[in-house]
């Protein structure tokens, strides 16, 4: 957004894309899991996060969109979304920057996601398709902090379908406004955008075609290849065999929402739901942990004047964002965000 940014040297980053139930869970875990057999230090994180006050509150618009309450002009929503993404990632690199240890960050979906948000979008209010670039354009401006402070255009993988229907395949489970077919098949056009924006940084792997989901070996091997070409591991320092890191609950409490309250059970189900991709799970712990952020935090700590000033960046483009955060955990939270914030 025109800021100066803080490049995280302590870290890699390989960037897992796709639409929904594409096998993109399952691929990351097999993935992270072989980096680790390696002896590669891995960290994996999904997004949206949902456990943090703004991740929760994504969460809530992905399945009933805006709040009545809040009066956003229509011309204004897509962006605001993508903003609010924008800002739950900002939360999580905070994080990021303020660890010492270096990992290679396997991320479960980042920015280019905003390909459903916009595909949604292009759905819901029958917009033109001609404006898919300026949309794609605006989404990678909102992420450029994020993008650049972890070098993410060096490493994307996309996971896709091949020759196939896209289907629901989670059947009975509450579905976000995203999960439909029409929303999917408009995604496959989007994410050309977003392909051609990063170039040669950018692979597209198949996880399923006619004849059924590729072998687990198959697709790994296909992501090592591409990530061997992009030279992400010949500077990371092997070492003996490690459990896979998931950033937790512990590290944004001690390096963001300070002086908050999260109990060791709401904190080890966390690892657990996001360990074993338990979507429900992870919906239903989220909620608790967003709220104990929410009422037991005591100050909100950006670590660096880069991040403080990018996050205020959004709140003055956006001011719908203040009245959205308000509505939903109220003024006293709201001051708390925004203290260290210039806005």
């Amino acid at each position: 957004m025109g800021y100066s940014f803080c490049m995280a040297s302590n870290s890699f980053s390989i960037d897992f894309e796709g639409g929904d139930q594409v096998g993109k869970g399952d691929a990351v875990k097999n993935f992270s899991l072989h980096l680790s057999s390696l002896g590669y230090p891995v960290s994996v994180i999904s997004f949206p996060y949902y456990s943090t006050p703004l991740g929760f509150l994504i969460r809530q618009i992905l399945l009933n969109g805006f709040d009545d309450s809040t009066h956003i002009d229509t011309k204004r929503i897509l962006d605001i979304k993508m903003a609010l993404f924008a800002l739950n990632r900002l939360e999580i690199l905070n994080c990021i920057l303020s660890l010492k240890q270096r990992y290679i960050y396997l991320f479960d979906r980042g920015p280019f996601s905003n390909a459903l948000t916009i595909s949604y979008h292009l759905f819901s209010q029958g917009c033109d398709f001609q404006r898919c670039e300026e949309y794609v354009n605006t989404a990678i401006n909102l992420d450029s902090f994020f993008l650049k402070s972890l070098n993410i255009n060096n490493c994307v993988i996309r996971l896709k379908y091949c020759d196939i229907d896209w289907e629901k395949s989670r059947k009975g489970d509450i579905s976000d406004l995203y999960e439909r077919k029409e929303v999917q098949d408009i995604s496959e056009y989007v994410y050309t955008i977003f392909e051609k924006s990063v170039g040669k940084g950018w692979v597209n792997i198949t996880t399923k075609d006619r004849n059924g989901w590729r072998e687990r070996e198959e697709i790994r091997e296909e992501c090592m290849r591409f990530v061997l070409n992009r030279g992400l591991l010949d500077s990371i320092q092997k070492k003996k065999v490690k459990r896979i890191k998931y950033l937790g609950i512990g590290d944004i409490q001690k390096s963001l929402y300070l002086g908050c309250d999260i109990s060791n059970r709401l904190k080890r189900e966390w690892r657990d739901a996001i360990g074993t991709n338990n979507k429900k799970k992870v919906y239903t712990v989220a909620e608790s942990i967003s709220q104990a952020f929410v009422v037991t935090t005591e100050s909100v700590s950006w670590c660096n004047e880069e991040i403080a000033l990018e996050v205020g960046h959004f709140f003055r483009e956006y001011p719908e964002i203040s009245d959205i955060i308000k509505n939903k955990y109220g003024k006293e939270f709201l001051t708390k965000f925004l203290k260290r914030v210039k806005i």
